[in-house]
Parts: C-alpha cells; sequence; structure tokens
C-alpha cells in the first residue's frame, strides 16, 4: 500500500501532470478509518527527523569544502512534499525442507534505495494464518540485511522504539560519494526456525525525497530528480516485462562507472 504522509493531493496540477509517477494522490481505505491518521504521523515523524539528518550532511560537506555541493539537503528535505511511504508485507516463504537453505535475498533482492533517504521502522513478524504478532523466530537470519563499509553482509537489528535511516543513491549523487547509498536485501525466516508456522513480515518504510524539479544530473546533463526516477521506473519495467534482456541494477552500475568516485 502506497501513500504520501504529508499530503493527499502533493504538488500542482501541472508538476503531477509532468511527474505522475512521482506525485500521486493518496486513495485510502474506508475500511480502516484509523490507518490514514497512524500513516501520516509515522511519515511526518520520518520526514522531520531525515531533514535534520539532512543538516548534518550539509555540515559534512561545508566542512569538506566541496564547492561542488548545493544540494542543501536539511532545507530541501524538510520542505518537500515528495514522500512515499510503503506498507509492506512480505508473505511467508515457500515451504521447503529444514535442510534446504532460504534463499539470502528471498524476501527482497540485494539493492539500493534510488532516492535520497528512506526512513525504516522496526520488523514485525506475525503468523500469516491469524495475523497474531510474533517475536522473530529467526533473530540471526531473518530481516533486514546491509552490506556494512568493509562489504560484509549485516543484520540490523531495529529497536522497537527506533527508526533507522538509509542513504539513497541521489544522496550519494549529489555529495560526490561522501555519502555511500546503503546496500540492502531482506531474507526470510528459514525453515528449521520456523517451526511449521507460516511466518510473514510487516514493515513501513517511508522514501523522502526532494521534488521532482530538483537538479540531479544523474545520467545526463539538465537532469531533474523527476527525469531520473522516470528512466529509472522504464528500465525496470522493461526488464520485468521481457522488453530488456539486462536487469536494471546492471545497467546502473556501468552508468555509475562513468562518474565520479561512489
Amino acid at each position: 500500500f502506497y501513500f504520501n504522509p504529508l499530503s493527499d493531493s502533493p504538488g500542482t496540477e501541472e508538476d503531477q501532470a509532468k511527474f505522475p509517477w512521482a506525485l500521486p494522490k493518496n486513495l485510502w481505505p474506508k475500511e480502516i478509518p484509523e490507518m490514514e491518521t497512524n500513516c501520516k504521523a509515522l511519515g511526518k515523524v520520518m520526514q522531520e527527523v531525515i531533514g535534520f539528518l539532512g543538516e548534518q550532511v550539509d555540515r559534512v560537506m561545508a566542512n569538506k569544502g566541496l564547492k561542488t555541493y548545493d544540494a542543501n539537503l536539511g532545507q530541501t528535505l524538510r520542505e518537500t512534499n515528495k514522500c512515499k511511504g510503503r506498507l509492506l508485507y512480505y508473505f511467508p516463504p515457500k515451504e521447503t525442507a529444514a535442510s534446504e537453505p532460504v534463499s539470502e535475498d528471498g524476501w527482497i533482492g540485494w539493492h539500493n534505495d534510488s532516492g535520497f533517504m528512506t526512513g525504516l521502522t522496526p520488523d514485525i513478524f506475525v503468523d500469516d494464518t491469524d495475523g497474531s504478532v510474533m517475536e522473530n523466530p529467526d533473530p540471526e537470519g531473518a530481516g533486514l540485511w546491509i552490506v556494512d563499509r568493509d562489504s560484509s553482509a549485516v543484520r540490523v537489528r531495529i529497536p522497537a522504539d527506533c527508526m533507522a535511516i538509509q542513504v539513497g543513491e541521489c544522496t550519494q549523487v549529489v555529495t560526490g560519494g561522501e555519502f555511500v547509498a546503503t546496500p540492502h536485501c531482506v531474507r526470510g525466516v528459514r525453515p528449521q526456525f520456523a517451526a511449521g508456522r507460516k511466518v510473514a513480515r510487516v514493515s513501513c518504510p517511508c522514501f523522502v525525497d526532494t521534488h521532482p524539479t530538483f537538479p540531479l544530473d544523474r545520467w545526463e546533463p539538465g537532469q531533474s530528480f523527476g527525469d531520473f526516477l522516470g528512466a529509472t521506473f522504464r528500465r525496470y519495467y522493461d526488464w520485468a516485462l521481457g522488453k530488456s534482456s539486462a536487469p536494471p541494477e546492471k545497467k546502473a552500475a556501468n552508468l555509475l562507472m562513468d562518474e565520479d568516485p561512489v
């Protein structure tokens, strides 16, 4: 379920017509009236915290004396109305024998977020049959994994009363690689720990980005953030629908090789 916690109709009509993939209107389920209030409250807190982190990015870049940096992320991310929440339900992994390994990225494959910063909620694990909440039955295996600066895969544990923030590719681009996007995946519960239960996972990341007209110069001079998102989506769906043989992340990796070190 997608939603914008900051505005039910973000941007102007002109913005929405030009960047429909970036500024969709909200449509809330009437059957769950409290969902709108809770989702908006969560997203607004995440955007506020990410705005503070953006200020720290600005300070780091100023201290490094890099004159090419002019993103002003603190103010830009605090004033944006381009914010996408995703209420996600990870269905139980396919049933396998206890001796068979679970794919290391079975719930979500390894990738970087394409935007600026992503707020993350703690894991919630539930029994798929009745919705009851449970502790993670596979705490050393199931959940969010990232690649650290030593190129090691690390299991991330977010305390129940905290949030985490991931850096996306656009922050990596505008800082010239001083801040690096976080490679991550989500692993499912291994069958020997599920004990016959159908274990699912719930999370609600919030992607806080700049306005679509923000100048990015990602793949070509003059490209805006909205242009970049549109090109990214087209590459993905061309691949997913069989119109392209190369996965979109490999195309992106090849393009990154032509840019500044990141």
